[in-house]
């Protein structure tokens, strides 16, 4: 492939005036400084990006090490969804909601290399109050409408209701009974939708059971 369609290089003597001088402020402070404490002493190389003009520091583990202002720091990429920056930029990224779930516990690690253990702490219990709240969103109890039914002259909802094994979003179905309701009654609709009312429906009666709803939290069984 022609070099002119290389992203990065190690080859010195493509580095510009600018580069070089990126180049010697990372030596003087690899020098004076030590590589960053996270980053890993193997086989390390000085790199430029032709697309972004960066100069920095890579090692056999693909770690970046980079000056953020006068100190030579990690630059990280979160595995995955990708954000990059420094830590404290990752951090911002963190509070304007930019750094998806998926990402949170890696954060979480590097703050605690780092040894932002408070801050650490705070991004994953964040994150568990988080996750907490999302699966009490998903119910254990649902119910849904499925068809009419007709008993000779008699009409009937048919209503599903299913049992979860738990409320995690992705929760296999541990049972699920078929009921029979006289379609006329306009709760039936806002029944269907109360957790505590499916639940009841389901521990307490047998499937197939036939119902006759005459008020919005009680019914009667017909059989």
């Amino acid at each position: 492939m022609s070099k002119k369609y290389d992203i990065t290089t190690t080859d010195l003597s493509r580095f510009g005036y600018r580069e070089l001088a990126m180049l010697e402020e990372l030596l003087k402070a690899m020098r004076e400084q030590g590589l960053p404490d996270d980053f890993y002493g193997d086989e390390v190389v000085p790199m430029m990006n032709f697309y972004s003009g960066n100069v920095f520091l890579v090692n056999s583990d693909y770690q970046v090490a980079m000056m953020n202002g006068d100190k030579l720091e990690n630059f990280y990429s979160l595995g995955y969804h990708g954000n990059e920056g420094f830590l404290d930029e990752l951090l911002e990224q963190y509070k304007n909601g930019e750094v998806m779930d998926e990402d949170i516990e890696e954060l979480a690690n590097i703050c605690k290399q780092k040894g932002l253990n408070d801050e650490a702490e705070k991004i994953m219990t964040k994150a568990n109050i988080e996750e907490e709240q999302m699966m009490s969103k998903y119910k254990l109890y649902t119910a849904h409408s499925a068809g009419i039914k007709y008993d000779g002259d008699k009409k009937y909802k048919m209503v599903i209701i299913t049992k979860w094994k738990d409320t995690k979003e992705d929760s296999p179905e541990e049972g699920h009974k078929a009921y029979y309701f006289t379609p006329d009654n306009k709760y039936l609709s806002e029944c269907i939708e109360d957790e505590d009312w499916c639940r009841r429906i389901y521990e307490s009666y047998p499937e197939n059971m036939r119902f006759r709803i005459e008020r919005k939290v009680e019914c009667y069984a017909e059989n």
